[in-house]
């Protein structure tokens, strides 16, 4: 957004993101305002597709990681710390689904 403060985006990402439909399109919204996108593996964080029960174990994950983004500097170490926690994720809905499997 060419011209805008950054009071402004924030109020537009703010307002984008409360009026959003559902919690893929407010990251999209995110990405999109906060220049974020240059992390593509924040794609692997979203839990739409998971089944209900798992959603709440995914969940976290995807704020967290959607956190760092925004909040660290965008450089190697910060791609390293996304990475280890989507293994993290990974582990931890799969945990889940073994458990609910009897594994």
């Amino acid at each position: 957004m060419p011209g805008a403060t950054s009071s402004s985006l924030t109020a537009k990402r703010s307002a984008d993101w409360e009026h959003s439909a559902d919690r893929d399109t407010r990251i999209a919204i995110r990405d999109t305002l906060t220049g974020m996108a240059d992390y593509a593996i924040l794609q692997h964080f979203t839990f739409k597709h998971l089944p209900a029960d798992l959603v709440p174990i995914s969940e976290p994950f995807c704020s967290l990681a959607y956190d760092m983004a925004e909040r660290l500097p965008h450089n190697a170490e910060t791609s390293t710390a996304l990475r280890k926690l989507l293994e993290a994720k990974d582990a931890a809905v799969r945990s889940a689904v073994e458990s609910r499997a009897g594994v």
